[in-house]
């Protein structure tokens, strides 16, 4: 049977008990009909404690019942006029626990008490009382402040459990006062024993979390500017009829900390760093450290957190507006950051404006976040766009190789620059492989790339792009060094190397520069393996001549060997181009030896009295394939300048 009312009714229900002498101790009368368990679990508590400081007519006590979601509160009067000495009555009401989160002022409970009018006489306490929610709060404005404030500083800033109290009428109302100061889980398990105990006949064990002892001297505690002010805040707030700003931030965030008389100083300490910084900006980073070293667990005091964390959220928040990226940004410095829950996901606008106005704490968070799951680290790396953003993500690689990673994203357009130097192999490849780019994007990086040899980052960018690949190989050997070109990595020429048809793709169809054609030769090791003479052919009169004589004239020569070698249609532009040249060079013993001897090896031999005249045999080959190509006499003329040389070959026809 639910005893409690519903939230729509406006009255309470409230069960009552009346202890007194019997033969012994014992209940007299009760409410409820099945109150025997319970009456037992409550006797102790409702004699007159021995230790009570004489003097002493009645005093007030409260504590929850154990094993049942109830509360006692029980006010205790000697009871002279029984016959026996040292007896007392005792009215207890009981508050189940749901109800008793729904009375604003406790106070308004204390007229409800009351002894019998007589012995014997004890039908008004078999009935259950009900308190009218809706009737004016008791008038606690006229409590002392000082008392108050005494009892403030003896409940939440003092260890010894036994309080040392002035003396004051209206304790009951200040102790009951500051009860409904507290949030519902805290009421529950507050219990407290307004009697001066004299500290004779001590008990093993006490039931109540506080109890009261006279002052034996005047020392009083000093208390710093801060802590002062917290005991002011909390004391002034106990004063008022009606709940306060600062009341309403302790219930709602008080609701999930473990409810201990400590916690409710920790949420006033906040209170004062949330609210009070009308002098300064508030200090977020001090705010958030208090909260995650008072609560480390992230279930702990979660409401606060989150709306800390989650501000867009927080439909009934209590707290200030604070400033989003302060929050982030006090994150990054924190031990213990897994305290609190994620923040909220973010836009891309905003974290657009964080570059741009907090780059380096931005770049902090992002090292922080790198790692991390769930919806505000998407939210954080994906508000980033790598092309736009390029200078902060080189920025950022400075601090964590991770954040600048996941922050590219699916694009690497900002990767062809030369500071992607400072990227590890591991880490380039991974991004490359996770963001699927395409092939004119991967070209664009080649060049910043080439001096790299993980055999993993060469063969997917090669394959991906074999044309820019192959450039850029082949532009570095061809290059000269003076030329500020990269040194190429022996992985990526390796790789290019065995792959021939990239080589005579690039010599037949991309080819600008004799170097470049001389580069292919040196890759496809034409010297001692068959290339099919249209690689030279067709794009070499359309080559720049870059090389240096000694070079020239050597490529020449190379030229000449491949048309005398396997004779074919582009036989004719070989030897157009290198005739003159090496002729002159043979005539006037310029060539290198090696270079020379690699010539005539491929001349014909004349007899040996005539062998020794390489210009002839020259001649005589040159003749022999125009003869052997089927080409008309009438071309030997294009092959030369010289008017002699042509009327020698004529002769030779």
């Amino acid at each position: 049977m639910t005893r409690s009312a519903s939230s729509s009714q406006q009255s309470l229900r409230i069960e009552q008990f009346l202890f007194g002498y019997d033969r012994g101790h014992t209940l007299l009368a009760s409410s409820e009909t099945s109150s025997k368990k319970l009456a037992t679990s409550l006797l102790a508590d409702t004699d007159w404690d021995p230790r009570i400081e004489t003097g002493t007519e009645s005093y007030l006590s409260g504590r929850p019942v154990a094993g049942e979601k109830r509360y006692a509160l029980m006010k205790t009067w000697r009871a002279p006029e029984m016959p026996r000495p040292g007896c007392v009555w005792t009215h207890v009401l009981l508050l189940d626990d749901a109800d008793l989160s729904r009375i604003t002022q406790l106070n308004s409970i204390l007229a409800m008490f009351h002894k019998p009018k007589e012995v014997g006489e004890y039908r008004d306490f078999s009935e259950h009382l009900e308190l009218n929610l809706s009737a004016g709060s008791h008038d606690i404005q006229s409590i002392n402040p000082e008392t108050i404030f005494d009892l403030v500083v003896r409940t939440y800033f003092e260890a010894d459990k036994r309080l040392v109290l002035r003396s004051s009428k209206d304790m009951e109302a200040a102790m009951l006062a500051l009860w409904s100061q507290q949030w519902p889980a805290l009421r529950r398990q507050f219990s407290f024993r307004l009697a001066p105990l004299t500290g004779q006949k001590p008990r093993s064990k006490s039931n109540f979390d506080i109890e009261f002892a006279t002052p034996k001297s005047k020392e009083e505690r000093e208390f710093g500017p801060l802590e002062h002010a917290i005991i002011s805040k909390i004391t002034n707030d106990v004063a008022e009829i009606f709940p306060t700003h600062f009341r309403r931030f302790l219930w709602r965030y008080g609701a999930d900390t473990e409810s201990k008389n400590g916690d409710l100083v920790k949420l006033a300490q906040l209170y004062e760093l949330l609210f009070s910084h009308e002098s300064g900006a508030l200090d977020t980073d001090q705010t958030l450290s208090r909260i995650v070293h008072w609560y480390p667990s992230q279930e702990v005091a979660g409401l606060l957190k989150r709306e800390i964390m989650q501000p867009a959220a927080a439909e009934f928040s209590v707290l200030p507006d604070l400033d989003q990226f302060e929050v982030l940004q006090a994150i990054t410095s924190m031990p213990n950051s897994n305290a609190l829950p994620d923040p909220e996901p973010v836009e891309k606008s905003t974290v657009q404006t964080w570059i741009t106005a907090h780059p380096t704490e931005l770049a902090a968070l992002l090292s922080k976040e790198a790692s991390r799951k769930g919806p505000f680290a998407e939210s954080l790396f994906d508000g980033i766009t790598p092309k736009k953003n390029a200078d902060f993500l080189w920025d950022l690689l400075k601090d964590s190789e991770a954040a600048f990673v996941r922050a590219s994203g699916r694009s690497i357009e900002h990767l062809a620059d030369s500071r992607v130097n400072t990227l590890s192999d591991e880490a380039l490849l991974s991004l490359l492989q996770e963001s699927r780019a395409k092939k004119p994007s991967i070209a664009k990086l080649v060049q910043f790339i080439i001096g790299r040899n993980h055999s993993g980052l060469v063969e997917m960018v090669a394959d991906c792009a074999p044309e820019a690949v192959t450039a850029s190989v082949i532009d570095g050997v061809s290059a000269s060094p003076s030329k500020a070109l990269p040194d190429i990595g022996e992985t990526w020429t390796e790789y290019v190397r065995n792959r021939p048809d990239w080589i005579i793709h690039y010599a037949k169809n991309t080819a600008k520069k004799r170097s470049q054609l001389l580069a292919c030769r040196y890759l496809l090791n034409a010297d001692k393996r068959h290339v099919p003479i249209a690689v030279w052919a067709e794009r070499l009169e359309e080559t720049k001549d870059d090389l240096s004589s000694s070079t020239a004239l050597d490529f020449q020569v190379f030229l000449l060997v491949q048309a005398f070698h396997e004779p074919s249609d582009g036989s004719q532009v070989l030897v157009n181009d290198a005739f003159d040249a090496v002729y002159e060079a043979l005539l006037n013993r310029n060539l290198a030896w090696r270079t020379e001897n690699y010539l005539t090896d491929y001349l014909p031999s004349i007899g040996w009295y005539s062998n020794w005249d390489k210009c002839l045999r020259l001649q005589i080959a040159v003749v022999a394939l125009w003869k052997g190509l089927g080409l008309p006499k009438r071309t030997l003329q294009e092959m030369t300048r010289s008017e002699r040389l042509k009327e020698e070959l004529y002769a030779l026809w």
